[in-house]
């Protein structure tokens, strides 16, 4: 099992600008392109504010990475239409781990190395993913622009 922590890019610029019922319209239509751009054995949801989680069941780090890599093309290649005469770009930071046979059973130590890669993601410059690889057991950030 896999794990993607993403969250919106500049959300608040978005909720300044337009106000909080376009922001959360925005949440809204992203819920369904994630929804849409997944397994239906994987499951989205929203973690809190403008983040989102999908675990992805039976994935590997490289298969997180390559529906990391998805989402985020999906996400930032298509405005969104909010109305006929307003569409909003957004771009999103992800951050990816895959489960490890040390972690807990609560899944507190996969978010958390998620949680680093997206935070990683957000303080080298955004619209990005950022996986969490283990070689020679030895854990590192594996930095891959969209």
């Amino acid at each position: 099992m896999s794990l993607i922590i993403l969250d919106v890019d500049h959300f608040k610029k978005v909720n300044d600008t337009h106000g909080h019922l376009v922001g959360d319209r925005i949440l809204q239509l992203l819920s369904k392109r994630l929804r849409h751009n997944l397994r239906c054995q994987d499951t989205a949801f929203r973690y809190g504010g403008e983040e989102f989680v999908i675990l992805l069941a039976n994935t590997n780090d490289e298969e997180a990475l390559v529906v990391a890599r998805r989402l985020n093309r999906v996400v930032c290649e298509e405005p969104f239409s909010i109305s006929n005469k307003l569409t909003i770009n957004i771009t999103i930071s992800l951050g990816t781990a895959c489960l490890q046979a040390e972690d807990d059973e609560q899944g507190v130590s996969l978010l958390h190395r998620a949680d680093q890669c997206l935070l990683q993601a957000k303080t080298t410059g955004r619209n990005r993913v950022i996986a969490w690889n283990y070689l020679s057991h030895v854990p590192h950030l594996k930095v891959v622009s969209s």
